[in-house]
């Protein structure tokens, strides 16, 4: 063989495999995964949701010109989630292991019942991270859903792009706005309304350890707790109601009888 047809073989051979080599890094790399969606950063948006297991955030719903606030996190298959309106607490509870911790609005000790004991209960929340997160993936990944880039804008401390996205079955009124970032790919922001409520979530893919809270105390047993919490919160909102309206009964009463000051053009 001649050395021209031995060095020809030589360069195929390093070509070959050159080229297989790299078929390799593109097929197991998720950077270079083909993308069956019509926007390359919400591919790269699923793929770094799908891989991360700890998350927080907070989320915001307006309704009737009501806005409840929760901020919430998951760290390793656990949660936590406390709810404020009208800068009062409304909700404080965690899920750590097989066990749900729910704060008594009335005191500072928290109910402690096994997640088995109440799965026959209504534990309806307007927001639950368990679910929404694997329930916002599976929309955005589904293949039906239709992105269109609206541009770069600053959302956080990041350079995010703007996604609108429409989902089959949208009504007119129904918007969603996707917030990703232009350096690591997360969901940075997302805002979402049918026209009647108003949705707003921030997410960060990092959180820190869930733990149980101090003090605690068993949950009745055969009780909702949930229902309890939300009896005793309302109980207290009333009781506040009534303490005001009858400190503004008394004020008024208290100057009504008193003296009111006249004027004089007489010196004194």
């Amino acid at each position: 063989m001649s050395t021209r047809g031995a060095v020809s073989i030589i360069v195929a051979l390093f070509v070959g495999t050159a080229v297989l080599l790299l078929l390799l890094l593109m097929r197991n790399s998720p950077q270079f995964a083909p993308c069956r969606l019509d926007a390359e950063a919400v591919c790269k948006l699923v793929a770094n949701v799908k891989r991360t297991k700890n998350y927080s955030g907070t989320y915001a719903i307006t309704k009737n010109r009501k806005k409840l606030d929760y901020t919430w996190a998951v760290h390793n298959g656990n949660e936590q989630i406390t709810g404020v309106s009208d800068k009062q607490e409304i909700l404080d509870f965690r899920i750590v292991d097989d066990t749900l911790y729910l704060k008594d609005p009335a005191g500072e000790a928290w109910w402690e019942v096994l997640k088995t004991q109440i799965e026959g209960y209504s534990t309806y929340l307007p927001f639950q991270p368990d679910t929404w997160v694997p329930g916002f993936l599976q929309l955005v990944d589904s293949g039906q859903a239709k992105f269109t880039y609206l541009g770069e804008e600053r959302c956080l401390d990041y350079i995010c792009e703007k996604y609108s996205m429409v989902l089959p079955g949208d009504s007119e009124k129904q918007q969603h706005m996707l917030y990703i970032d232009n350096k690591e790919y997360h969901l940075r922001r997302y805002y979402g309304t049918d026209g009647v409520s108003f949705q707003e979530m921030t997410f960060v893919p990092t959180a820190e350890e869930i733990v149980k809270p101090q003090p605690r105390k068993a949950a009745p047993l055969g009780v909702n707790i949930f229902l309890e919490h939300n009896k005793k919160l309302d109980s207290m909102k009333k009781n506040q109601l009534q303490y005001l309206q009858q400190f503004e009964e008394d004020r008024e009463q208290a100057e009504g009888s008193s003296p009111r000051p006249t004027s004089s053009d007489e010196s004194p």
